[in-house]
């Protein structure tokens, strides 16, 4: 879903799809997957796992499961309703947190349910995390001020209790990171 290199080029951060085991045999019954998945007979994701490569030692890459990620992390921007853009994660930019990554979370990766999304900001290193919005208030889009000591997203002007299905107004917020 997203891919981005750390600005220094040294770390790779991007998401992968954990996805549900196909049988080309036993056939599928339709339940909550996307229609076309089922259509087609691929499998179907459950949830995107955070990955992150580190170019200067070479190795393999090390992927963050969804529990110590928070969720899911990103959503493809067709999920999110009436968004065009992905909700992705980004690097801070800031020299005294140099593995700090602002991503967004959600629970699930069905079409049109995006009001689980939150942001959070999680050290790559330590993998503490720290929710950045609270629970029931949509956020995603996060990005980081030139110097790293702000973070604006983007927030549903709707609180996610079931009562607003399709987002059509959204408002920006900035918190401080330090």
């Amino acid at each position: 879903l997203h891919i981005a290199w750390k600005a220094d080029g040294t770390k790779l951060a991007y998401t992968t799809p954990v996805s549900t085991a196909h049988s080309a045999v036993s056939p599928r019954t339709l339940v909550d997957d996307v229609i076309i998945d089922v259509i087609q007979g691929t499998p179907s994701v459950l949830s995107n796992a955070l990955c992150i490569l580190d170019a200067t030692i070479g190795s393999d890459p090390r992927c963050i499961d969804k529990g110590a990620a928070g969720g899911s992390v990103g959503m493809a921007p067709w999920t999110i309703s009436c968004w065009p853009f992905d909700s992705q994660f980004v690097w801070s930019p800031a020299t005294d947190t140099p593995n700090l990554l602002a991503i967004t979370t959600t629970n699930t990766t069905r079409a049109n349910d995006w009001e689980s999304l939150q942001i959070h900001l999680i050290d790559i290193v330590t993998m503490q995390r720290t929710p950045v919005t609270g629970p029931g208030l949509p956020g995603f889009q996060p990005i980081f001020s030139r110097d790293g000591l702000l973070l604006a997203y983007t927030e549903s002007d709707y609180p996610a209790n079931g009562d607003y299905t399709w987002a059509q107004t959204w408002h920006i917020c900035w918190v401080p990171v330090h």
